[in-house]
């Protein structure tokens, strides 16, 4: 064992198991309230994506949730834009990750006005032939900002989107793509699409009120 790796597993809060304690207590916080959700979205794709997949996740109420559920298992495992919080960033990571990595699963989890603003980058995902599958937060809101909104008091502005059929929108683009509303046709579609050929879009639909005192 080396000096760093000996520092590490010697350090206090690593013997006091403070990190144990802390995970524990961020399932707590962050439990699931109900059966489907962004919550659901989140634990089904942590448990289907598998220990070597990689994950990538764009700006929005979404990436904020998954950053505090998210489970990694390895090192480098989950790739956002935190700093710049850049909207529609998940699907050009996801594209450069797998043409570095052509063997690895990479997941791209998006959420509806992420996915509104790069639709053009799967015209790219295509080209590339590349077996990527985009998890869409499919909420029809900017919900962040609605969030950001209600809590400063103020009546929602500019943040409703209109239902896109995203399904229909990833097979004009030669992938395949579906909408799911529930924990078992989201675990049966990321199931599929891991051996799948072409790219697969699942659009994951529900309410935005679903964020309420999520975070």
């Amino acid at each position: 064992m080396n000096v760093l790796a000996t520092a590490v597993v010697g350090h206090p809060s690593w013997l006091q198991k403070e990190p144990a304690r802390a995970a524990k207590e961020l399932k707590r916080v962050f439990r699931r309230p109900d059966a489907w959700g962004p919550h659901a979205i989140i634990e089904t794709l942590n448990e289907m994506a598998g220990r070597d997949a990689l994950v990538t996740v764009d700006s929005g109420a979404h990436r904020i949730l998954l950053s505090q559920k998210w489970v990694s298992r390895r090192p480098l495992s989950l790739l956002q834009s935190a700093g710049f919080c850049t909207m529609a960033a998940a699907l050009p990571l996801a594209i450069g990750a797998k043409v570095a990595d052509p063997s690895r699963r990479v997941i791209a989890v998006m959420g509806d006005g992420g996915l509104e603003m790069g639709l053009g980058e799967l015209a790219t995902v295509r080209d590339l032939a590349l077996p990527l599958t985009i998890v869409v937060f499919q909420d029809s809101s900017l919900a962040l900002i609605a969030l950001k909104q209600r809590v400063s008091g103020l009546a929602p502005a500019g943040v409703a989107l209109g239902q896109t059929d995203f399904a229909m929108v990833a097979e004009g683009f030669g992938g395949y793509g579906v909408n799911v509303h529930d924990a078992p046709s989201l675990q049966r579609e990321l199931s599929a699409a891991e051996s799948r050929s072409s790219f697969t879009l699942i659009s994951c639909r529900f309410d935005a009120d679903a964020y309420q005192d999520a975070f």
